[in-house]
Formats: C-alpha cells, structure tokens, sequence
C-alpha cells in the first residue's frame, strides 16, 4: 500500500469514526417520527458535552473475501478539534490543519481542512450529512440488561455504501455501536468500549502534531 492509499484509507477511518459523536443525524431530510425523537435526543445529549474521549473497537467483515479484522483506538473532540489514534495510525486536527501520521512509516502528512463533503471537521461533516440521509427507526430490543434503540441512516445521494446502523442506548442516550455496509459485501464495525466526557485535563495543544516530538519523522505538507 503506498503513501496515498494509506492516507484515502485513514480518511475512510476518520468519516466513519465520527459517526460516534457528530449529530448531524438529528437533521436528516427525511425522518419517521421515532427516529426523530431519537437522534434529536442523542444529538442534544451530545451537544451539551464540552468535550468528548471514547474507546472503541473497530472491525471489518467481508465473509465473500474471508476477511475478519480487528483493531482498538481512541478518539478525543473539543469541537471542531480532535484526535485519532489507532496504534500506527494517528491524526491530529486543530480545526484548520490536519496531520495525518503513520507511525510505521515515520511520516507526517499535512493538509489543511477545507469545506465541502471531504471536511473532516465535525462543523462541516454536520452540514453535509444534513442534506445527504433518511433516518429510520427499526426497533427496540434488550441487550446486556440494556434497552438498545436501532435506527438505519439511508444516503439520498450515491454512495459506496447502502446504509449505516446506529445501536443507540435509550437511558443514557449514548451510541452503543455504527455499522456500514459497504456495496462491495463489507461491514466496517465501530464499537463503543468507553465513553468519556467534559475531561478537564483535555488542552487545545492535544490537537497539534508537534514535530518536536517526533525529531526523526519525515514532514510532507501537502496544503
């Protein structure tokens, strides 16, 4: 895999991780009554947070292609700033400048974020998904001695995916879980470990690379 595959990769990561804690289901264009209520709960339970940590696990299936995979990582948003790290994969964002560092590799590669439906800030993804889904509530079922609200998110426009779903705990209105399902047969898993929130020791350095840090790291700006 070369370096702008890697990097299309973790961008792939980033849209889907974002699903945990962006609301911008709350407004999508066409909703059932049920779904409403839902997502506008979880949208303003959401909202009244000053900051956000999770833990989650990510997988991804694909039985046709015998593929199973696993992997841990953590996000942390202040608002439109935030921070993924996935082991060998990390991204860094401020709210204007992205750094996406492969550990492995001892790179860095800087962008800068831009408007329209490939911003990765969770501002601008809110706009975006407000016009782009249908919401659906499907059913409430008991998992874990947890009541579980499941709502399908449908794209309007075309997507390389057909649907997203969202396992919603009803008590605490929190995401348990999101689910894509990829037209090519796979599911991309995100799970939710541990949910963290208002965190006082969370500072706004903790969404800048510093390459002070990383002396030995090769910096490709590509703004």
């Amino acid at each position: 895999m070369n370096q702008l595959q890697k990097y299309k990769l973790m961008k792939r990561f980033l849209i889907v991780i974002l699903l945990f804690s962006v609301t911008f289901c709350s407004f999508a264009q066409k909703q059932d009554k049920k779904s409403k209520i839902i997502l506008e709960n979880l949208a303003n339970k959401t909202n009244s947070y000053k900051n956000i940590k999770i833990d989650f696990v990510y997988k991804m299936e694909n039985k046709s292609a015998n593929i199973d995979e696993s992997r841990e990582g953590t996000i942390i948003i202040k608002g439109n700033k935030y921070k993924i790290d996935m082991g060998a994969q990390q991204i860094f964002c401020d709210g204007e400048t992205l750094w996406t560092y492969l550990v492995d590799d001892e790179e860095v590669m800087i962008n800068s974020v831009e408007e329209g439906e490939d911003s990765f800030s969770p501002k601008d993804l809110l706009s975006s998904y407000t016009k782009n889904y249908n919401s659906n509530f499907i059913k409430e079922r008991k998992k874990n001695d947890i009541i579980v609200q499941v709502v399908v998110l449908k794209p309007i426009t075309e997507k390389t995916y057909s649907k997203v779903k969202l396992l919603i705990d009803k008590e605490k209105k929190q995401l348990i879980s999101s689910t894509i399902f990829d037209k090519n047969g796979s599911k991309y898993i995100y799970q939710i470990k541990k949910f963290e929130s208002n965190i006082d020791n969370i500072n706004d350095a903790d969404f800048i690379f510093d390459p002070k840090k990383y002396p030995d790291v090769e910096i490709n700006d590509m703004r």
